[in-house]
């Protein structure tokens, strides 16, 4: 697991060696308890896993999907607010969840992100991020925010001022380095939840994402869009739309996201491309005073 761990493609690897050991440790412990019912180990399928005895499969509890309100989601807004008593590895988790919540990016894909793809080009407004080793094996360009480009920026120097001795390699790196994260942080996502006041996964963000870019009452945009943002397979007659739409032609929609997850409100289109990151912040500043 460590071996699989330890290369660039280190977090779609190694959660795939976790299920298959997942699945093999369910059919051990259901093979002991079938022959020995008097003496069960563990009960049950005591880890949930898809293969089960003889390779039939093993279906786990159909869990209800959920999608995040903007009232939830500002219930935890004060979680990602950085203070100077901070530690690393609170604020690389806020970066994380940050990253998420404004993307829709599977866990994996987030994790395996490199600072060699994050290009901030010539400031903001113009920088792409790159991630690669993705579900589809392609490798998916997306704009970087205006929002993002500054939280990235930040991250990078505080990675710097934290590590001085060490070569910038993963975004969400271990801590000694050797290589990226291989799972999310957990603890401050049942933290999340915690503040939510519901149970959600990083799945359940990237299926908000996919909610907000469709939702009339959001960005109320076509579905092929969403699938395009989030490097689905195309779906029926989308498909022969699908590979026209390039994600860095929508890099407005993604500064409204940033924007609509910071303060609730679906700023027009001409704003978030006109002002800068500081003007729209000045601006969000000034409706959310009027609107309290």
């Amino acid at each position: 697991y460590q071996d699989i761990a330890i290369n660039k493609n280190a977090p779609s690897q190694a959660e795939k060696f976790r299920k298959y050991l997942n699945a093999s440790f369910n059919v051990l412990i259901n093979e002991w308890n079938r022959d020995y019912p008097e003496d069960e180990l563990l009960p049950g399928n005591f880890n949930q896993a898809e293969v089960g005895l003889k390779g039939e499969k093993i279906k786990a509890p159909i869990k209800e999907k959920v999608w995040l309100t903007q009232v939830q989601l500002a219930k935890t807004r004060s979680w990602f607010e950085v203070t100077q008593s901070s530690s690393f590895e609170l604020m690389r988790s806020q970066q994380f969840y940050t990253m998420l919540m404004q993307y829709g990016l599977r866990k994996s894909e987030a994790l395996g992100l490199m600072w060699d793809d994050v290009d901030f080009a010539d400031g903001e407004g113009t920088g792409t991020l790159t991630f690669r080793d993705t579900k589809k094996g392609n490798d998916h360009i997306l704009p970087l925010s205006k929002p993002m480009h500054y939280s990235l920026a930040d991250w990078k120097d505080i990675t710097k001022a934290s590590y001085p001795d060490d070569d910038l390699v993963w975004v969400f790196r271990n801590g000694d380095n050797t290589r990226p994260l291989t799972t999310n942080p957990r603890y401050a996502l049942k933290k999340l939840n915690e503040m939510a006041g519901i149970n959600f996964s990083c799945h359940d963000i990237r299926r908000s994402f996919n909610k907000w870019v469709e939702s009339p009452d959001i960005l109320n945009q076509d579905k092929v869009i969403a699938e395009r943002l989030l490097n689905q397979e195309p779906s029926g007659v989308n498909e022969r739309f699908y590979q026209d739409i390039k994600p860095t032609d929508y890099r407005f929609l993604y500064d409204q996201i940033a924007w609509y997850w910071y303060t609730g409100m679906i700023f027009k289109r001409e704003d978030v491309e006109k002002l800068s990151y500081w003007q729209m912040l000045d601006l969000a500043g000034k409706v959310t005073k009027e609107i309290h």
